[in-house]
């Protein structure tokens, strides 16, 4: 189980106020496939976006406000592979795809695929410190495509790569 708390930024669409925070929350079963390495399959919670535009309106062209960057929560599966670089340090490569919701809008849902690394370092028996890097592309969100990088540190419990 992964926890990740960081930052993020979006691109794509009509929006201000693109920077804002992101959380992830990720379980995954591994299975071994070799004595460094094995297959991760899971799900993805996440949150990303903006939490606190506040009544700002920067005008557009046509002297309308332009909208702030959405809040977006998302569901999704992942599949992946964990690698272990000795008995401290693991680095996973994911892949999802899942379902996001505009949770500050008009809570438009819309399908979108991630991918994310990580780099995690053992400090504690079965406790593990993740740096994580992340980018999310939703295809088709109000005509445009929309994508969001985000970074962040966390927390594994459990999630080493076992011994066979």
């Amino acid at each position: 189980m992964d926890a990740t708390l960081g930052v993020t930024s979006g691109a794509g669409g009509y929006f201000f106020a693109r920077q804002g925070v992101a959380a992830h929350g990720t379980l995954s079963v591994l299975v071994p496939l070799s004595r460094s390495g094995g297959v991760l399959v899971g799900g993805a919670v996440d949150v990303l976006g903006d939490f606190a535009s506040g009544d700002d309106c920067p005008l557009g062209r046509d002297g309308s406000c332009i909208p702030p960057f959405p809040l977006w929560s998302g569901l999704s599966g992942e599949i992946g592979y964990r690698y272990g670089l000795g008995a401290d340090w693991t680095l996973d490569g994911r892949l999802g795809a899942g379902t996001y919701l505009d949770e500050g809008g008009d809570s438009t849902r819309t399908f979108g695929t991630h991918g994310r690394v990580d780099a995690a370092w053992q400090f504690l028996p079965g406790v593990r410190v993740l740096l994580v890097g992340r980018a999310t592309v939703l295809p088709e969100y109000r005509g445009a495509t929309v994508t969001l990088a985000s970074a962040g540190v966390g927390l594994r419990l459990g999630g080493g790569v076992p011994a066979r």
